[in-house]
């Protein structure tokens, strides 16, 4: 008995929709690692090379590659030759492997989305720069200014200055300047870890490393530091393969 292979419009509707849907995930699981996705989702799967960088190089590489927006707090000296074998993995999966290699640090994840990583012995320390509670800091129109602003009112409220003389350093990204930032005004008694974290929920376009020099220092010297060593990065670019170079500090 022969069986009929003719299929009725809405069958064949059905079986084109499943093989789209299978092709999809398919593609998915062999993404390659320059591949960017449309939006975040922190429960994709990619197929990713072997790994054997420092910490500050593999957040960055999450954050680009899954296009999560990471706030990492690390301090020195910052892991490195992290050892992570290929294969196929979510953001989160591949975070928790790295973890199992640093029992030091842990994340969290905010809104479902954002990813907090961080030293836990760093992270409410008086020598972390990002506890510093500031004032009153005026948010900028865009993510780049934000990117500016941000450092220079920090190192104005450690001296007890006011934020709208503070000193400006850095570069300009005219990328994160056309991402535009949609609270506006003044916010009051602050901390720079509240703003990072709000300014990334709000926008999800970028990632930001900071490296502390030790837990407890304050200085001058000590807010250099954390300067020089805090990378910025927008999520919309295509992923990053250069060295991300981390001096040992000056003895004091």
């Amino acid at each position: 008995m022969l069986f009929s292979t003719k299929l009725s419009e809405g069958s064949r509707v059905r079986v084109r929709s499943t093989l789209l849907k299978f092709g999809c995930v398919l593609c998915v699981s062999l993404l390659a690692v320059d591949t960017l996705f449309a939006a975040t989702d922190l429960k994709v799967i990619v197929s990713h090379k072997s790994w054997a960088e420092n910490l500050a190089e593999l957040l960055r590489f999450v954050a680009e590659q899954y296009r999560v927006p990471i706030v990492a707090e690390l301090v020195n000296p910052v892991p490195s030759h992290l050892v992570i074998e290929s294969g196929q993995d979510t953001a989160i999966g591949l975070l928790g492997n790295v973890l199992k290699q640093l029992p030091g640090y842990k994340y969290e994840v905010t809104n479902g989305q954002i990813i907090h990583f961080y030293a836990k012995h760093v992270v409410n320390a008086k020598g972390n720069l990002l506890n510093i509670r500031i004032k009153h800091f005026t948010m900028p129109n865009n993510l780049s200014d934000f990117k500016l602003l941000l450092p220079a009112a920090i190192n104005s409220s450690r001296k007890g200055l006011p934020t709208s003389g503070a000193v400006i350093s850095g570069f300009p990204s005219s990328e994160m300047e056309k991402e535009k930032l949609q609270t506006r005004g003044e916010l009051t008694a602050v901390s720079g870890r509240d703003l990072l974290m709000a300014v990334a929920e709000e926008t999800r376009g970028f990632y930001t490393i900071i490296v502390l020099q030790d837990q407890n220092c304050r200085t001058d010297t000590c807010f250099d530091y954390a300067n020089d060593h805090w990378f910025w990065g927008p999520l919309t670019a295509t992923v990053s393969h250069d060295p991300i170079y981390i001096q040992q500090p000056r003895l004091r």
